[in-house]
Formats: C-alpha cells, structure tokens, sequence
C-alpha cells in the first residue's frame, strides 16, 4: 500500500488544486522587479495598447523636452513631464489595473496610476483625473506603503500627498 493512501483525500486535492481565478500572489520582490522593469520599459511599445498612434506621441513630445523621454522611468524624473503623455500613461496604467488576463499585477499598474497623476499635481498643479481630494490622499498614502516602491517613486508621492494637505 503507498504512503499516499494514509492521506485524506480532500487534502491531497486543494494541495495540488490549480491557483483560485483571483490572478497570481506577488511576492514583494516580484513587485519590485516587475516596477524596475516598468520604469525601464520604452514608452512607446507600451503605450501602444492604449494609444494608437504612441510612438508619434512619444516621439514629438520628446523632440520637445529638455530632457530625453524614452522609458516611464525617463518621465517620472522629468522635471517638466508633458501633460499629455501624462495623461495617456494614466489611462494606459487605468487599463492595466481592470485587465483580468495575463500576468501584469495590478498593484504595480496602481502605483504607476497614482503617480502620474501626483506628478500632474506637483509639475503643473493639474489634477488629471475625476477622483475627489481624499481618494487622491488615500490611493497616494496606500502606494506609499507599498515597501517594493523606488525613493524617487515615494518621494513624488510623499510631495504630492503634502501638495494635497495644504489644499
């Protein structure tokens, strides 16, 4: 007789059941190297799914700044982030957070999705999105306490939740 054989069935079933339809756990290292990998991904490829004529966008928004806008992690260090591409990466983390397919943590799209929307705030005292000042002050403090994040990343949130204290 096998070993297996003194086991409950029902336990030997959830052990080697598949994931539940809730999408993959993220280890904290996973996020922060999923972010890192964000930051350095180009623009242009992927904004591409929500902006069809991205890499144009990209390109003539670039050609423009001071300083160079190939990746998320070029703009997020722009001293002067263009609006628009602002805009377009807010909608473009907005989509990534409701997809329910693939392999994209919606935690790393939020993150980004706030932080656009604090660099609107504090590079051109826009507020780019509909929600009111205290979803703003709690989706900033809820990504601050999110331990994978980058400095930069949490002291562009850091700011702007203190932009929106003041206000």
């Amino acid at each position: 007789m096998s070993r297996l054989s003194n086991f409950d069935p029902g336990r030997l079933a959830r052990l080697f059941s598949l994931p539940s339809d809730d999408g993959p756990s993220w280890y904290p290292s996973e996020l922060a190297d999923i972010w890192r990998h964000q930051l350095a991904a180009p623009l242009a490829l992927d904004l591409a799914d929500t902006e069809p004529d991205a890499a144009n966008t990209v390109a003539r928004l670039a050609n423009v700044s001071p300083a160079p806008l190939r990746t998320f992690g070029e703009l997020l260090a722009h001293p002067w982030p263009p609006l628009k591409l602002l805009r377009v990466v807010k909608e473009f983390a907005k989509v990534r957070r409701t997809q329910t397919q693939g392999a994209y943590p919606p935690e790393v799209a939020t993150a980004l999705y706030y932080t656009v929307i604090a660099l609107a705030l504090l590079r051109h005292e826009e507020q780019i999105t509909q929600l009111c000042a205290d979803d703003l002050r709690h989706g900033f403090q809820w990504s601050l306490e999110l331990t994978w994040l980058d400095e930069p990343t949490r002291q562009i949130l850091s700011s702007a939740l203190d932009t929106l204290s003041t206000r």
